[in-house]
């Protein structure tokens, strides 16, 4: 399972792999149907976002998170075909929150990940597997911990940056940027603003209040 080894990953990181690992199918294709990983740490469960599945590279679902901080992959509407051989699954996820805090996902039993056989009954016989030969129990990635809290400032898009001004208007708008804090809040206390303005020479430009 990997991570296999602690790490720390800075809030605001996304399409982090926080839980990997290979399946072995023998005999016939099977029906990946889910699949729950328990969140286990100090982080609160809002720490994460966008938490999907892989199959292979390719994403087979997006999780919703209970009451137990468990992430559940519910794919019986649309089964994940999985063919013989040796396939990685992969639970990957933004990290944004959590600043201090640490967590690591668990692959708890073996009914936490459903199987069935795509060739018996429709696909309705459930499969039983197994962690080198033995039942699943705790199959746990390596701790996460999450780094100090970030800021990223983009310009609002809705915005148009080319503005014209005209002169003794007031309370123009002259520029809309979107702030966002991951990880922890984050105060704001100065912010600087220096306008290009174009067509005007500045002993003729005045910007006032």
């Amino acid at each position: 399972v990997t991570p296999s080894s602690a790490s720390t990953i800075n809030a605001g990181s996304f399409n982090q792999s926080l839980w990997s690992s290979t399946l072995n199918i023998g005999t016939r294709a099977v029906f990946l149907k889910g699949m729950t990983v328990k969140m286990v740490g100090s982080a609160p469960s809002n720490a994460l976002s966008n938490v999907q599945l892989f199959v292979d590279g390719v994403s087979a679902g997006s999780a919703s998170i209970n009451t137990n901080s468990q992430y559940v992959f519910d794919l019986s509407d649309t089964p994940s075909m999985v063919n013989t051989g040796s396939h990685i699954i992969d639970v990957r996820g933004d990290v944004v929150a959590g600043a201090y805090r640490n967590f690591y996902l668990s692959l708890e039993n073996g009914a936490d990940l459903m199987l069935t056989d795509s060739q018996v009954a429709g696909g309705s016989v459930s499969l039983t597997p197994t962690y080198s030969n033995n039942p699943i129990s705790n199959l746990s990635a390596a701790l996460i911990s999450i780094a100090q809290g970030t800021l990223t400032v983009n310009q609002d898009t809705s915005f148009n940056n080319v503005t014209t001004l005209v002169g003794g208007a007031t309370n123009v708008q002259m520029a809309a940027f979107k702030f966002t804090s991951y990880g922890e809040d984050v105060k704001v206390n100065t912010l600087a603003f220096t306008p290009s303005i174009t067509g005007m020479t500045p002993a003729t430009t005045k910007l006032v209040n």
